[in-house]
């Protein structure tokens, strides 16, 4: 008898830890306000400065407002603009033979995401997901419930 009670017990502890790790890591995730940030980076031979544009939490538009680069290196550099929209982050490749610029355009972006980033986004609480592990919990102590008796 004493096992089941322990086992039960146990069962409601790891069911707790599953769901409160779960909602932990979906309030760590990043989101972003929309809006336009402008954000800098240094390059080889001067500062990149873009505009980065962000609707409904992603990376629309990156667009160079100032930069100083050397033309040849800038034209093969600004492929990871295209990079970076697609993947929605800065984590992608930089350009061999334009590392400095590529490398630039990338901190550009990051600074500019600093500014639209919302931290602690608790919106996924919504009455329908917090119905949903009540009704979990009910289910893993009824069970219970059944087990130990």
């Amino acid at each position: 008898m004493k096992k089941n009670v322990f086992r039960g017990i146990l069962a409601v502890v790891l069911a707790a830890a599953v769901v409160f790790f779960t909602v932990g890591v979906g309030a760590a995730t990043t989101h972003y306000k929309r809006g336009t940030y402008e954000g800098s980076g240094r390059g080889k031979f001067s500062d990149v400065v873009l505009s980065v544009k962000i609707r409904r939490g992603k990376i629309t538009a990156i667009d160079v407002i100032s930069q100083n680069e050397t033309p040849n290196y800038w034209k093969r550099a600004v492929a990871v603009i295209d990079r970076i929209i697609e993947s929605n982050n800065t984590a992608v490749d930089g350009v061999t033979g334009a590392t400095k610029s590529s490398n630039a355009i990338k901190t550009a972006v990051n600074n500019a995401l600093k500014q639209a980033t919302v931290y602690g986004d608790i919106s996924f609480l919504t009455p329908d997901f917090l119905k949903n592990i009540i009704d979990i919990f009910v289910r893993e102590l009824t069970f219970i419930k059944v087990v130990c008796s």
